[in-house]
């Protein structure tokens, strides 16, 4: 009777998770929606930066099929290059999109020409990558590690969505790395806390603390999904 009683319990939890999530994918699909026409009508992030630090981050991710559905590549990467301000206020620089099998060296001899890519503001200063962060998950664990731990000095760090119970919520950055299955060293990311800060910040309708400015290109809605 207790067994029978723990496991329902388990799945009223699952079911509840999985209709929280949903229900979130649904209102940032609704907020993407609603904001990306205003949003990418803002000016680039060049005129917005002064007097804010020398610096970006990039967020990398791998998949295991191409650009195209038809495409005969094994595989990509995505790189998303942001600026920051205070509070949280942040200008996306570009998103790359690099087509190339993860299992071979060209696709990530091209992301590390992007993070060593240096871009300049209206008023001469020079920004730099202070910190990548690449996913872990998938058919490319290794290759990921591989990369990452060539460049831990420049702070190209592996990362992993943590496992949360239904409805918890961890921190999005863990104070110190773990060791990861083969050995390496990952962060393992607070996926829902993570999630609800995105969704809070697209939600702001204003420039200031935690608004997201996209720039004037050609990038689609689908983006910021």
């Amino acid at each position: 009777m207790q067994i029978d009683m723990e496991v329902r319990s388990h799945r009223l939890k699952r079911a509840a998770d999985a209709a929280e999530a949903k229900a979130r994918k649904a209102g940032m699909r609704a907020i993407n929606d609603a904001v990306f026409e205003t949003r990418k009508l803002t000016p680039t992030l060049m005129a917005y930066s002064i007097d804010r630090p020398n610096a970006y981050t990039t967020g990398v991710d791998n998949q295991s099929s191409g650009i195209e559905k038809n495409s005969a590549s094994q595989g990509r990467l995505e790189a998303k290059v942001v600026d920051w301000g205070d509070g949280d206020e942040s200008w996306s620089l570009g998103y790359h999109v690099i087509d190339g099998d993860p299992s071979t060296a060209e696709p990530w001899d091209v992301l590390n020409e992007i993070l060593l890519r240096r871009y300049e503001t209206e008023d001469g200063r020079t920004l730099v990558c202070q910190a990548a962060c690449i996913d872990t998950g998938g058919h490319h664990s290794s290759a990921v590690k591989d990369f990452c731990g060539a460049r831990t000095m420049r702070r190209v760090w592996g990362i992993k969505g943590a496992n949360e119970a239904a409805g918890s919520r961890k921190e999005i950055w863990p104070k110190v790395a773990s060791t990861a299955k083969g050995g390496g060293k990952i962060f393992l990311i607070g996926t829902q806390s993570a999630k609800d800060k995105v969704a809070d910040h697209l939600a702001k309708k204003q420039p200031g603390l935690g608004y997201m400015h996209i720039p004037q290109d050609d990038r689609p809605a689908a983006w910021i999904d």
